[in-house]
């Protein structure tokens, strides 16, 4: 997914990437487009996640406070 944040003032998307690439500051090409259709490389970086303040890292989520739905 590419969109643009009106918030951040910059293009930001998702990418499933390999672990080895996951450092912050790594360059990586992402392909964007349909399959079957035009598929472009973007180059990006990789950054921290700004959606989830407060949290230094996913691993670090308290999954026990996200509602599931089973009770």
């Amino acid at each position: 997914m590419v969109t643009f944040s009106s918030h951040f003032h910059t293009m930001v998307s998702h990418a499933i990437i390999d672990v080895d690439q996951a450092v912050e500051g790594t360059e990586v090409l992402v392909q964007w487009g349909d399959y079957g259709k035009k598929i472009k490389n973007l180059r990006a970086t990789i950054a921290k996640f700004p959606y989830i303040h407060g949290v230094a890292d996913n691993k670090d989520y308290d999954l026990t406070t996200v509602p599931s739905g089973l009770e």
